[in-house]
Formats: C-alpha cells, sequence, structure tokens
C-alpha cells in the first residue's frame, strides 16, 4: 500500500488535513492497468510550520522521516506532498509571479505557478537523499478561508459562525462587502474570485452582530470538521474550491504509479551544487 504524507503550511492543518482525507476516498482512481490501481493510498499528514520552511523541510525533515515514517505512525513513506497558500506564494518563490488581477487569468497563473513551485521544492532535495521525484507541489488558491467561505451557505456556517445569508443583514453586507457577491459567482470561478476571503468572512460577522474571529479560531476549524463529515455540504464546497480534488488526483495518480515524475517543460532548474574550493599546496623550499 502507498503511503502519502501531506505537509500543510498551517499548524491547525487538522481540519483541513480531515477534508482532504474525505475526499480522496470520495474520489474514484484512475482507471489504469498499472500495479496497485485502485488500492486505497494511506493519507498522512503533519504541518511544516509556516510556508517558510518547506526548502528546510525536503533538505532536511524529508531524507530523515522517509524511511520510519511518523512516530505515531511508523513505516516507510512513498512520496511527500507539499501543500502551500497561493496567496503569498510569489514572495517565497521568486520565478512566479504575483496572481494577476483579471480572474480568467487566474487559472493559468495557478498552472505556471505549481509547476515551478514543485521544481523549486526537488531543487532543495539533497543529492544524498531520497529521489527528488518523491518531492511534489501542490498550490492551494488562497488560503485555508478559502474552504470555510466556500460553505458560505451550508449549515455550518449558521451553526458555528452565527451567519445566516438569508436573512435581511447579511444579504445587505455580502452586496456591499463581499467583492464579488457569492451569490453571483458560478461555483467553478468561486476560489478564483474571492483572493482574500478572511476579508468578506470579518464583514459577514460583522453583519450577524459578532466579533471577528481569525484563521486560527477554534469556529474556523469547526465548519471545516462539519463540512468534512458531510457528505452533500463537502459536494458544494469540491465545487468551488477545485484544488481539493486535484490534491485528490495527486494522491490516487501516485498510489497507482501514473503521476508524471519528471517537471514539465520550463520549470526550474536545479543549479549545480557548489564545488569546494581547491585550497593550493604550499610550494616546497628550494
Amino acid at each position: 500500500m502507498t503511503r502519502i504524507l501531506l505537509a500543510w503550511e498551517d499548524k491547525n492543518f487538522e481540519p483541513l488535513a480531515a477534508i482532504a482525507r474525505r475526499v480522496v476516498r470520495a474520489t474514484a482512481a484512475p482507471v489504469t492497468a498499472a500495479p496497485g490501481a485502485g488500492v486505497p493510498p494511506t493519507v498522512l499528514s503533519l504541518t511544516t510550520r509556516g510556508d517558510g520552511q518547506f526548502a528546510h523541510y525536503v533538505a532536511q525533515t524529508w531524507p530523515t522521516i522517509r524511511a520510519k515514517g511518523l512516530p505515531k505512525e511508523p513505516g516507510l513513506l512513498d512520496h511527500l506532498v507539499c501543500v502551500i497558500d497561493g496567496d503569498r506564494l510569489h514572495e517565497r518563490v521568486p520565478t512566479i509571479a504575483r496572481a494577476p488581477d483579471d480572474v480568467a487569468a487566474i487559472s493559468t497563473w495557478h498552472a505556471t505557478a505549481e509547476t515551478a513551485w514543485t521544481s523549486w521544492l526537488r531543487s532543495h532535495a539533497p543529492a544524498h537523499g531520497p529521489s527528488p521525484l518523491t518531492v511534489h507541489g501542490v498550490v492551494l488558491r488562497w488560503s485555508r478561508e478559502s474552504v470555510v467561505l466556500a460553505g458560505w451557505d451550508q449549515p455550518p456556517f449558521v451553526e458555528r459562525l452565527a451567519i445566516d445569508a438569508s436573512t435581511d443583514a447579511i444579504a445587505a453586507m455580502l452586496d456591499e462587502f463581499c467583492d464579488p457577491d457569492p451569490r453571483q459567482v458560478a461555483s467553478a470561478s468561486f476560489t478564483d474570485a474571492f483572493r482574500k476571503p478572511q476579508g468578506c468572512l470579518k464583514a459577514l460577522r460583522k453583519a450577524a452582530g459578532q466579533a471577528p474571529v481569525d484563521k486560527n479560531h477554534p469556529d474556523i476549524d469547526d465548519v471545516m470538521r462539519d463540512l468534512a463529515r458531510n457528505a452533500n455540504q463537502l459536494s458544494q464546497v469540491r465545487a468551488r474550491v477545485p484544488d481539493l480534488d486535484r490534491l485528490a488526483a495527486l494522491v490516487w495518480q501516485l498510489a497507482s504509479g501514473t503521476a508524471p515524475v519528471t517537471p514539465p517543460t520550463g520549470s526550474i532548474v536545479a543549479p549545480p551544487p557548489k564545488q569546494p574550493k581547491r585550497k593550493l599546496k604550499p610550494s616546497a623550499k628550494r
């Protein structure tokens, strides 16, 4: 059985990891005759504790834990998938451009950014460690709050955040402060349209007469946990956050051995390792 480790940047990764596992289970394996096809992979998760730690993790931690696994779940790990938020990706990888303002151009930018992200990660793999081809990158547009906002019209939003979009006050706030209005955005374009979901969440909480909640608030985590438990609600979120299904598809491809193993053309190439300077021997005295 293939064992795949997902590395999330957020320290409160568990709710999002639970959604990812649910989506993997709900997604059919690709049709292929490759060995292992159709066998559900084991999906493990941990946090790198920040988006600035991925390079160190690939270079230092992955070579150390790959053979032995996690303390509570020992065993060989086959692949590492690094999941990063796309909101500040250009700050971490200089070759990745800032996301365009034009919503219609986001998909093209995202595909290019994710290719560069995978290649950048692999460029940090040590020469004498696991193959760089065991390392993969996924970019989540734009942050974990995107997943929460994608459930804006689902019961957990009302129950956990006290935000009921059917009320006049919330409807007015949607129209005035959530740009664009989520009621007017097609599911396929939802994530691309809301690049700063936290601002919309704050506005909706204000309209509901509630104090703002930051991204690490327990209620935010509870919304994601509830969405993960309900198949119908999770289906709605998946339609609005296609990166969840893309992540699940990669996991299945890795489990069946059908995932591409080489970076596509135009991706970052790792620079050659620096050669140590040779020390010149002192000339013999005459």
